[in-house]
């Protein structure tokens, strides 16, 4: 690659994909670095790839728009909405927004497996083992993963279909 894109990129090391398209014309599509270091997999446009802790922001607006329509409130314990978890009596909606309701960050073994997806019924078999339950606040992928199950819950629709 050359011209002031490529002098940049060779400069600041960049890992990542550019995708680049102007009036439905791709001008510019390619790779650089790896998208897995382990093993050597380059950045390629094609790589469907996590945005982490960006969806956040969609889980949290989505919550809040829940409100702003009466369909649930911030002070609701998400045992009004999953009565299958005891713990849940004492964790509000406010909480997991604001990482303050006492769950785990994430299970850091699954991290370590290379298992990043977690899904309610195995968080909730995870949470049930007891002592995965913090007593206090703390920042929490688990809280948000039972956020967007909460949104499928009460929107009655799937966390992508509801967001789309």
């Amino acid at each position: 690659m050359t011209g002031e894109i490529g002098k940049i990129l060779s400069e600041s090391c960049f890992n990542g994909v550019i995708f680049i398209v102007k009036e439905d014309r791709v001008i510019l599509e390619q790779g650089f670095g790896l998208a897995d270091h382990k093993n050597e997999i380059p950045n390629r446009s094609h790589i469907v790839y996590r945005i982490g802790s960006i969806g956040k922001q969609f889980t949290a607006l989505s919550i809040l728009q829940l409100v702003e329509k009466g369909k649930i409130q911030l002070e609701d314990t998400l045992y009004k909405y999953i009565p299958t978890q005891d713990f849940f009596r004492n964790i509000t909606i406010h909480q997991l927004l604001a990482h303050s309701g006492g769950l785990p960050e994430d299970f850091k073994d699954e991290w370590d497996d290379g298992l990043h997806d977690i899904d309610l019924e195995h968080a909730l078999n995870r949470l049930d083992e007891g002592d995965l339950v913090e007593v206090k606040p703390g920042y929490s992928n688990v809280g948000y993963a039972i956020l967007g199950h909460l949104i499928e819950i009460i929107s009655d629709y799937s966390y992508h279909d509801y967001l789309t």
